[in-house]
């Protein structure tokens, strides 16, 4: 059986950017920082993953 990656929806793509523009900002707090930039690895895995899986 071939292995036919599934298609990673542009909503996956629209939480990364929202992440990593978060991430980005001088005026948040370091922890908020670091939760956000936790949050645009989390969902970059997941892109990872959903893209690696097979039907």
């Amino acid at each position: 059986m071939e292995r036919k990656p599934r298609p990673v929806t542009l909503w996956y793509a629209l939480w990364l950017i929202v992440f990593a523009v978060d991430a980005s900002l001088v005026g948040r707090g370091w922890d908020h920082r670091l939760g956000a930039f936790l949050f645009l690895l989390f969902f970059g895995f997941l892109i990872f993953t959903e893209t690696r899986k097979t039907d």
